[in-house]
């Protein structure tokens, strides 16, 4: 039965904030100790920051506790989807109340709340209680209302002697990339990224804390685009300007520490860039779009030596398709929210066997305890929860001997530890008796439950656009031609396919409109150099007989070496014309190619010459020409022939002729 309903439920009230409404924000530093007990003093320590343009006035800081616990997961879901906005009673005593005074618009002020066990009234009984923090304060009008202003909320388990019992407990640690490449190839806003995955920044932060936890306990889920982007600025590539040493500094280190990191704990490799497979599995080229997307991870995960078992993840709900299409070889487990599972049971476990066409997929199902509950997300609440988890799974133990309930989590993707990280103890969380450092890895070989309920299908609209799948199916097809035509054809392959993987992530879901620009600047580009490379014939060609031969010229103006030939067809389908096997055209060079043509009986054609790349297809402008032929035939020759040789014979007579005439006596003359 769920205890306490009314009094204990975590979730605001409301998901917009109105206009004139408080606009604060609250987040617990801190909680001391983890695991409450008898005698124990609760300290909690955090910050609250104004957010209004206006002073708030006389803010204290209240603690807020159920007088009893959630004792199963169910009751947690059920409250957290209750939508009621108080997670208990406050704390009142006037001893335990914090004073912030006035805060100045903008302005963020530390608060410390100490409860000894006492006063909290709790009933003792084991389980999880939600705990947390109201803010009240006095508005610019002068009204101090009982609602509070600002609030934030956590858990705090308390559990009694489990015997021998132990949770499996671990986090899951995602590390995506955040940087994009414009149509030219090139990174954008690379200071940026540079500040995200420094040490002062969110990745930054959150590689220095996941390498905190012990190995036993430690998955890193590795997007290798994030591993590439670092290790492109490291090496001076795809930038508009050469890296300075700073930068090629904080490249280099944050990637051979992610690196590092993944070889000394266990590691999932994702997907490039976290492809978007609801989409491309409702594509009809979804096999040639995923098959670029796997070409690239593969040629990164090679390049890079990123360690780790392949990992499908996609953004919110799948279908059956999408999930063949995620199984495309034995060897890849899957990661899915537990939403797509709406017949998932937390005794099962996380990692279950997802029946798919082809076979079971072992799947790590993604459930986080805090998700939805107020108050910004810190490494304490995360402690916290992590905690909740197991106690709750422990407690489940002890009345199901069948029940495989554990504590891993998937930490939230795009979550910043923040600077103080360090003070929260994360690692502490494994020093309590009932908790067993493990990974999903771990287990994803072992006998696994099998998950026999339905998959929720997703909305029609989730997803990218169809418009923005068949912009990156046109990429791949052009660059593919570009890719087959170049000499140097294993570097334009792997160009043609992480253009293609790089437009097919799921962040783009936000941004279609730059996709799509992106797209067709790629298309454009590739067109371009296609065009460079273009075929030149004569205006005409006439034959002295049935055969002959003409000329036909190749000329490269790309910058590369292609590998090219000449596809040759006739308006005359009785003309039979022989295509021109690929030659190699160096860049910036001429070609020029003989062709052998017999037109058998045909006294003219028009003949059409088209590029052709070494697979088949065809580019560029043709050039059209027509080809005549001034054969008289065998006969006419002979007769032509034989009329010469009559008129060599008649002048020879007649040479002759005039000859023996003048040579003849002359009569004597007669004198007078």
């Amino acid at each position: 039965m769920l205890i306490g309903l009314g009094a204990v439920a975590l979730s605001p009230a409301r998901t917009a904030v109105a206009a004139d409404e408080p606009n604060l924000r609250a987040s617990i530093d801190n909680l001391t100790p983890t695991v409450v007990s008898p005698g124990d003093t609760i300290t909690m320590t955090g910050t609250l920051t104004n957010r209004d343009d206006h002073v708030w006035k006389n803010v204290q800081a209240y603690l807020v506790i159920p007088t009893a616990p959630f004792t199963t997961r169910a009751q947690v879901d059920e409250v957290l989807g209750s939508g009621q906005p108080y997670t208990g009673r406050r704390i009142i005593d006037i001893n335990t109340i914090g004073a912030l005074g006035d805060l100045e618009a903008g302005q963020t002020v530390p608060f410390t709340i100490k409860v000894p066990y006492p006063l909290l009234g709790l009933t003792g009984a084991e389980g999880v209680y939600p705990v947390g923090v109201q803010f009240l304060g006095t508005d610019v009008d002068g009204t101090r209302s009982t609602d509070a202003i600002a609030r934030a909320t956590t858990f705090l388990p308390l559990v009694d002697d489990v015997g021998k019992r132990t949770v499996e407990t671990g986090l899951v640690w995602p590390f995506l990339s955040p940087v994009k490449r414009g149509g030219d190839g090139h990174y954008d806003d690379v200071d940026s990224f540079l500040q995200v995955i420094g040490p002062d920044g969110r990745l930054g932060r959150l590689l220095d804390l996941a390498a905190s936890m012990p190995a036993t306990a430690t998955t890193i889920l590795i997007d290798p685009a994030l591993v590439q982007a670092a290790d492109d600025v490291a090496q001076g590539r795809r930038l508009d300007e050469a890296p300075t040493p700073e930068q090629i500094a904080v490249a280099a280190g944050f990637r051979d520490d992610l690196l590092t990191l993944a070889r000394a704990t266990s590691s999932w490799v994702l997907d490039h860039d976290r492809p978007d497979l609801l989409a491309i599995s409702r594509d009809t080229h979804a096999t040639r779009l995923v098959g670029a997307v796997d070409a690239t991870t593969d040629r990164e995960v090679q390049a890079l030596d990123i360690p780790g078992r392949h990992v499908s993840w996609p953004a919110g709900d799948v279908d059956r398709k999408t999930l063949e299409l995620m199984r495309r070889d034995t060897g890849r487990s899957a990661v899915l929210a537990s939403d797509s599972l709406p017949g998932w049971d937390r005794r099962d476990g996380s990692i279950v066997r997802v029946p798919v066409k082809g076979g079971d997929m072992p799947t790590f199902v993604a459930d986080e305890l805090t998700a939805g509950v107020p108050g910004s997300r810190t490494v304490a609440t995360v402690r916290q929860g992590l905690l909740a988890e197991a106690a709750l799974a422990v407690l489940q133990q002890g009345i199901d001997d069948g029940s495989h309930a554990d504590a891993l989590v998937l930490v939230p993707t795009g979550w910043d530890p923040g600077p103080t990280w360090s003070a929260a103890d994360l690692p502490g969380v494994l020093d309590v008796g009932w908790v067993a450092p493990s990974t999903p890895a771990a287990q994803l070989d072992s006998e696994l439950p099998a998950y026999d309920g339905s998959i929720r299908e997703p909305a029609d609209d989730l997803g990218l656009h169809p418009t923005q799948v068949d912009a990156v199916t046109q990429l791949l097809s052009r660059t593919a031609v570009l890719a087959d035509v170049v000499v140097d054809r294993d570097t334009y392959a792997a160009t043609a396919d992480r253009d293609a993987a790089d437009l097919l992530g799921v962040r783009w879901r936000a941004d279609p409109a730059a996709s799509l620009a992106i797209s067709r600047d790629r298309v454009g580009t590739t067109d371009t150099m296609l065009a460079d490379i273009s075929i030149e014939g004569p205006n005409r060609v006439t034959l002295s007989s049935s055969q002959g031969r003409f000329p036909l010229t190749i000329r490269n103006g790309a910058e590369a070496p292609v590998r090219v030939g000449i596809q040759l067809d006739s308006s005359n389908p009785a003309l039979k014309l022989p295509a021109v096997t690929p030659i190699e055209v160096a860049a910036g060079e001429r070609r020029t190619v003989t062709v052998e043509i017999d037109v058998g009986n045909q006294s003219s054609a028009t003949v059409t010459a088209r590029l052709v790349s070494p697979e088949g297809d065809t580019f560029g402008l043709p050039t059209v020409f027509n080809v005549r032929s001034s054969a008289v035939g065998a006969v006419l020759w002979v007769a032509i022939g034989l009329a010469g040789l009559f008129v060599a014979v008649t002048l020879v007579r007649r040479f002759r002729g005039r000859r023996g005439a003048s040579s003849a006596a002359l009569p004597e003359s007669v004198d007078d």
